[in-house]
């Protein structure tokens, strides 16, 4: 139900605000860098690093008091996503496109321990509210929250390491799930610049807030037989249920014209 209520929030504030008479439009261009991480609700699959990232972009302002107004932006990212470490291994890319096969068939392809780093490309569409303070010399303080993203993600790589495994520039975008709605918040200044034009700081917070994998199969351990050879061991497959999300930490720095 809350999923819902956030995309149905970012399709109905746009109309919404548009009833209203504004008073300032500006638009600009950004560049954020930016940290990106996962988490998980599985504490067999834990967050095992962080991926540096950038977002390149248009963004928009419109205000129908001098105070109080929307953000509206389109960008796409690079490098998103993270690395996670997988405790208990097993069939954990089943829909993939590996280069090798081996590694997503059968019941335990790849061993306990093993990462996987997403590094993912995106697209962003962010709609949110925008509070400024009014102007003190030639700066502006700002609140933009909450920012509703129904981020899309349009390219999804992966490298996998492990015992005896090592594999980078994966594609693994059939075991990852394609819309990423997110919600954010940001902390900011404007620097007048001349009458119209103006620069932008900010840090900015997202959290996605739908399962960004397609659950794998992990296999556990039932029964060695006795004997160190693993060619006879006996597993049990499940279905992971582990929720991964994805956050972010974002550094942008725009012109507004």
């Amino acid at each position: 139900m809350r999923t819902k209520g956030y995309l149905v929030l970012f399709f109905l504030l746009p109309s919404l605000l548009a009833t209203a008479q504004m008073q300032d439009f500006r638009m600009g261009i950004q560049m954020s860098p930016n940290f990106s991480w996962l988490s998980s609700t599985d504490r067999l699959i834990s967050p095992n690093g962080a991926n540096l990232g950038i977002q390149f972009g248009l963004q928009s302002e419109m205000y129908f008091t001098d105070q109080i107004g929307i953000g509206i932006g389109a960008s796409i990212s690079f490098n998103q996503g993270g690395r996670l470490y997988h405790e208990i291994g097993g069939n954990l890319l089943p829909n993939s496109e590996l280069t090798n096969k081996a590694y997503n068939t059968g019941i335990k392809p790849l061993p306990d321990g093993t990462n996987i780093r997403y590094k993912l490309q995106a697209i962003h569409l962010p709609v949110g509210l925008k509070l400024r303070t009014a102007e003190y010399g030639y700066l502006r303080y700002f609140l933009e929250a909450p920012i509703i993203d129904p981020m899309i993600i349009s390219k999804s790589h992966g490298s996998i390491s492990g015992v005896n495994v090592d594999l980078e520039g994966e594609n693994i975008r059939k075991d990852v799930t394609k819309l990423q709605p997110s919600i954010g918040i940001g902390l900011g200044a404007e620097y007048s610049i001349s009458v119209h034009n103006a620069l932008i700081f900010g840090v900015y917070f997202h959290k996605s807030i739908l399962d960004l994998t397609k659950n794998g199969k992990k296999a556990i351990l039932v029964n060695d037989n006795g004997t160190p050879s693993t060619a006879d061991d006996v597993y049990r497959q499940e279905t992971e249920d582990a929720k991964i999300r994805m956050n972010r930490l974002q550094f942008r720095l725009g012109i507004l014209f």
